[in-house]
């Protein structure tokens, strides 16, 4: 049981702002041991009053809406940036969509239960979502006519925050570690809110995935009257993932919906969810950090990465293998979709290429993929979507798969075609000095039509990257029985290099001369005559 569900609950109270409390609700309420308490006329909220209350009620009419709908722009915001549960009883037609403006034009998110429903969930372009689908905090509108109060009374008993967030004072709650100055308040108080029963938390950044949030490690001490007799303050350390509000939804749900009932439970992080926080436009994850591990790269460079692929693939995605299924459609679109669209490359690296043969422009290429049958038989399952070799770490004989933003349903080939890229193209570069002549026979080896067609891959020991071959033979070894139709792992892995030959890897020797063999090496795959 997580240490904070052992305190009492100290944000016990609900404001009534605008009209009195409803006397339904104020029964139903004090039965949970939630306190009503009703404000007069328009005031500011000052801090205690936000980060204290557990819930705070706007309602709205004709003759102080004028007053109540600018302290609604001013302060929604900040309430759900607490934590803090917040309704809107809308008395009129006009006075909702006023509201519903105000808070979209601020990216507030909101549901409107009235007639017809609407839900906003920050973002002016989304997709349009549901009400059931839009995680609290977030801004509820009601009908005035909703007078029963039961299911509001419910909905704050049930959602309605328990703690208040550490105070962000010197002696009371400190952040420190040599990137704790580089938070603004808000992600601040997210973390004030995630570690409310410690005194202080130090942050380690660690580098930060595709959906662009700031990732640390975070070691938290709790505060000495959350502890039992005896305990040491210490606990193990956490991953703590600050960043826009939908992408930390976005990986939340991947978390639940493809991780906690689908991965072993020591072969991914898991969610603290006490710990797991959303305010208006800001949210974060905290979870188990995989300490004492290393990187699927450096246990490849090494020698050591043959194994450790079969056991990815074998034990830490076997269940993501066995709910594949055949579909049919377009292998070009699917793609698109789970891996993103590639980037233009840089003049500088086409006339690298062109210099090692290639002659194909990228349009040209990706033409040639989208040009594939668009009923084409392919296998389709829960994929990872960004599997490259940081994304998998190693502890002993386990691989333990972190990351889970881009997670979802696609071509199952697709994860082994990153992780092949990942190894051959940019784990390489592990290697010093980086021989590119040696690195270049090793890699231009791999990709000749023979070895997609029976997988009769050798490795030479004296060969300086005769690892490369022992690595991509084990994710070959899982790749091909699972085509469909001849070449198309070899489709798929093209498509995956011509997404890497966009991007660049500041921090790997040589990184310029492998990126541009990409693009000539996804331009070979997809000359080949498969059939």
């Amino acid at each position: 049981m997580p240490i904070r569900r052992l305190q009492s609950r100290n944000r016990s109270k609900v404001f009534w702002l605008g009209a009195p409390a409803l006397a339904q609700a104020k029964d139903q309420l004090s039965a949970h041991s939630f306190l009503s308490d009703e404000l007069k006329g328009a005031p500011e909220l000052p801090y205690d009053l936000v980060s204290s209350a557990a819930a705070l009620v706007f309602t709205p009419n004709e003759v102080n809406a004028e007053d109540l709908v600018p302290v609604i722009r001013s302060s929604a915001a900040r309430l759900l940036d607490h934590g803090c549960l917040v309704f809107i009883l809308a008395s009129s037609g006009d006075t909702e969509t006023r509201i519903r403006s105000t808070l979209a034009k601020r990216n507030i998110p909101y549901v409107a239960l009235t007639e017809p429903q609407r839900v906003f969930d920050g973002q002016q372009k989304a997709k349009p979502t549901v009400a059931s689908d839009l995680p609290l905090p977030h801004v509820r509108i009601y009908p005035a006519e909703y007078t029963s109060g039961m299911v509001l009374a419910a909905e704050i008993a049930q959602y309605a925050p328990r703690y208040v967030p550490a105070a962000d004072t010197s002696g009371v709650f400190d952040i420190t570690g040599a990137v704790g100055t580089d938070l603004c308040k808000k992600e601040r108080l997210l973390l004030r809110r995630s570690f409310h029963d410690c005194f202080t938390v130090h942050l380690s950044r660690i580098d930060e995935g595709k959906s662009g949030a700031k990732t640390f490690i975070a070691r938290a001490t709790p505060r000495p009257e959350v502890l039992e007799l005896g305990l040491s303050p210490r606990i193990i350390p956490f991953f703590a993932k600050v960043g826009a509000r939908a992408p930390i939804i976005k990986e939340w749900r991947n978390y639940e919906d493809f991780v906690r009932h689908q991965i072993p439970f020591h072969l991914a992080p898991r969610l603290d969810w006490g710990r797991c926080e959303i305010g208006a436009r800001l949210g974060i994850l905290v979870g188990d950090f995989v300490d004492h591990s290393e990187s699927l790269s450096t246990c490849a460079v090494t020698g050591r990465g043959s194994g450790i692929i079969r056991t990815l693939f074998d034990r830490t995605m076997r269940e993501w293998q066995d709910r594949s299924e055949p579909v049919r459609g377009s292998l070009y679109r699917a793609l698109r979709d789970s891996m993103g669209a590639p980037r233009l490359i840089s003049e500088e690296r086409l006339n690298l290429a062109k210099e090692m043969g290639g002659v194909l422009s990228l349009e040209e290429l990706q033409a040639r993929i989208e040009s594939r049958p668009l009923d084409e038989e392919w296998l389709r399952g829960p994929i990872h979507g960004d599997l490259h070799t940081d994304n998998v770490r190693v502890r002993g004989s386990d691989a333990i798969l972190i990351d889970f933003f881009r997670t979802g349903l696609g071509p199952t080939l697709a994860d082994a075609a990153a992780l092949e890229a990942s190894i051959v193209f940019r784990a390489a570069g592990l290697s010093v000095p980086f021989d590119h002549e040696a690195w270049k026979r090793t890699a231009g080896g791999l990709y000749v039509s023979d070895t997609f067609r029976k997988a009769t891959l050798k490795s030479d020991p004296r060969d300086a990257f005769h690892w490369i071959v022992d690595c991509v033979r084990q994710i070959r070894t899982h790749a091909l029985p699972q085509e469909r139709t001849a070449g198309q792992y070899a489709t798929v892995l093209a498509y995956r290099l011509l997404y890497m030959a966009g991007r660049s890897d500041k921090n790997s020797g040589g990184d310029e001369y492998r990126r541009a063999f990409a693009l000539v090496t996804a331009g070979s795959l997809l000359n080949t005559a498969w059939n």
